[in-house]
């Protein structure tokens, strides 16, 4: 009977756990369906708001530049930015955020790796992180959504600049997208359009991991009181 009942309470915890990771809550998330809403280029450029044909067919932002003029982070969002929805500001170790994606495509002529970055909202110190966990290179003219585990123990390459995950992501202000470009395409002369959509920002709640920790403590206890009985 003690074994039954500890068999359940384990596929119980087991099947809550991953609901709750299943169902984590959206900590922000922009479509891009109301315009740019605050997103640029760079901190004096705007990007292009497009109406239609996004990875949904709706809406999406762009923008075309030469490589050779530098700009490797192409998307930015960033608190200070007039119209900027800053819903993502704050601190993401205490909100439980483990997960940043986004759906973007461009027409360079080979793929092309992305990275995120997240930074306090002075721009610095940051923590930038390659080889998304979905699709690490993104082919040319086709939307795909790149994935990143931003948690302190992610397994994708994260580079912090001079600090460490607890000052980043205790205290986020910007967020940017960018794509790591060949030699080759920062030395050419021709320009090439990137597109982004559906960013989103995932999270686990505390409380929702705590109350499942509870739940599995009692019900171990229940057994251990029944069985010295």
């Amino acid at each position: 009977m003690i074994r039954k009942f500890l068999c359940c309470v384990t596929v119980a915890a087991s099947l809550t756990a991953t609901a709750v990771q299943s169902q984590a809550a959206v900590f922000h998330s922009q479509d891009f369906n109301d315009g740019t809403n605050g997103w640029r280029f760079a901190t004096a450029t705007t990007l292009d708001a497009v109406g239609s044909g996004g990875p949904d067919g709706s809406a999406y932002v762009s923008r075309t530049f030469d490589p050779g003029s530098g700009a490797p982070i192409i998307f930015r969002a960033q608190e200070e930015f007039a119209g900027i929805d800053s819903s993502y500001v704050g601190n993401w170790i205490t909100s439980g955020v483990y997960q940043v994606s986004a759906y973007v495509r461009h027409n360079a002529p080979e793929p092309l790796q992305f990275n995120v970055r997240m930074s306090n909202p002075a721009n610095f110190p940051g923590a930038s992180y390659y080889s998304p966990l979905v699709t690490p290179f993104v082919p040319a003219n086709v939307w795909t959504k790149v994935t990143f585990d931003v948690t302190a123990t992610s397994p994708q390459n994260v580079t912090y600049e001079g600090t460490d995950y607890a000052t980043v992501f205790s205290n986020v202000g910007h967020i940017q997208f960018g794509a790591n470009l060949p030699t080759a395409l920062f030395e050419g002369t021709a320009s090439y359009t990137f597109d982004l959509d559906s960013v989103e920002v995932l999270a686990v709640p505390e409380p929702a991991s705590v109350g499942l920790a509870a739940v599995a403590c009692s019900g171990l206890a229940l057994v251990v009181r029944r069985r010295r009985r």
